[in-house]
């Protein structure tokens, strides 16, 4: 018994259509030929070295550009504006209740409750924040976690403002 499949597989012609059968039998034939003189011992794979030499004369052309680049630079000190420099330190960053567009006295109060609502929700993170630098949970804290720790002062404030303004 043969299944249909086997059956057609042996049908099936392994050359492209049109071409003769002999010709592909001598173009594989050659194929094989050229094959075996290559590689004297069988199955070793020979990896062709073009590639490498492409990678490593690539490698070198941009290091000597980089090289021929970094010596035409030349190093200079920045202009500085103290002036500027100092204004930017002097000022605190401002809080300003969020200005709400709505007409009605409905809106900006409810805006003013989200606000308040999120402002608490930070404090409430900035002091188990606290809490677990304190209690040496977090060893090396990172700069956002302290600059977040720095600004309690001015949450704790921008809710005051937003609690009397409420009444």
């Amino acid at each position: 018994y043969e299944s249909l499949g086997k059956q057609f597989q042996k049908r099936q012609i392994d050359y492209p259509i049109g071409m003769s059968r002999e010709y592909v039998e001598a173009h594989r034939a050659k194929a094989q030929a050229e094959q075996q003189g290559k590689s004297s011992i069988p199955g070793v794979v020979i990896v062709s070295d073009t590639k490498k030499k492409k990678k490593k004369s690539k490698s070198k052309a941009t290091a000597s550009t980089v090289a021929d680049e970094l010596a035409k630079t030349s190093i200079s000190e920045p202009e500085a504006k103290p002036a500027a420099s100092n204004k930017t330190k002097q000022q605190p960053p401002k809080t300003q209740p969020p200005a709400s567009t709505r007409q009605d006295g409905k809106g900006i109060l409810s805006d003013s409750m989200k606000r308040l609502k999120n402002l608490r929700k930070k404090i409430r993170e900035i002091e188990t924040l606290e809490g677990k630098i304190k209690n040496g949970e977090i060893k090396n804290p990172e700069k956002e976690m302290l600059e977040k720790v720095a600004r309690k002062k001015e949450v704790l404030e921008e809710i005051k403002l937003l609690e009397s303004n409420q009444i």
